[in-house]
């Protein structure tokens, strides 16, 4: 099964969220068909009809900059390439011999749950890591998420994952206690 979100900031940037639940072949080169897709949905074709400073109407080319269009990529299975299997990989338009940055208009992130289950809280080093890693084990946690003393949030998302643990009638005493105090 196959969810996607696509998002638009107010300043037009593009995110694409897909959560993929198995392995698909030619998997990489949908991520770049999603991103080339968003891109060519951001200029109209041909030409732009535009109304000048003197109120006449002007025909201009088409507009080549692009609002940035993200892709992040939750896996639930790890890449069939060994090599590859890493938690989280950035990607980016890179020239391949200095490796700098021709363009930031599309980057994604790939992210193989399967390698965050398995990993050790010692082993998460940076907070993308915690978070990814609480993600990830969410479900088979025994009691409070993982690293509540490095980033806070995730007290509060600890105490939102009780309350869904709730019965109906529980939820509603809790709201009304909730609401007298």
């Amino acid at each position: 099964m196959i969810y996607d979100v696509h998002c638009t900031t107010d300043t037009g940037e593009e995110f694409i969220i897909e959560m993929q639940k198995e392995p698909q072949e030619y998997f990489p080169e949908r991520i770049v068909y999603y991103l080339a897709r968003s891109a060519s949905r951001q200029q109209a074709k041909g030409v732009i009809k535009h109304i000048g400073e003197n109120g006449e109407k002007q025909e201009l080319p088409w507009n080549y900059h692009l609002k940035r269009i993200y892709g992040v990529f939750f896996m639930n299975f790890k890449d069939p390439d060994e090599k590859h299997q890493q938690g989280l990989s950035h990607f980016a338009l890179l020239e391949t011999e200095n490796h700098y940055q021709d363009t930031d208009v599309f980057q994604y992130w790939k992210i193989q749950m399967p390698i965050y289950r398995k990993m050790k809280e010692s082993d998460c080093t940076t907070d993308i890591d915690k978070w990814i890693f609480n993600l990830s084990n969410m479900e088979t946690m025994e009691s409070t998420l993982s690293f509540t003393n490095d980033i806070p949030l995730f007290k509060q998302l600890g105490k939102l994952a009780s309350y869904s643990e709730l019965t109906t009638d529980q939820q509603i005493q809790y709201d009304d206690s909730f609401n007298n105090y």
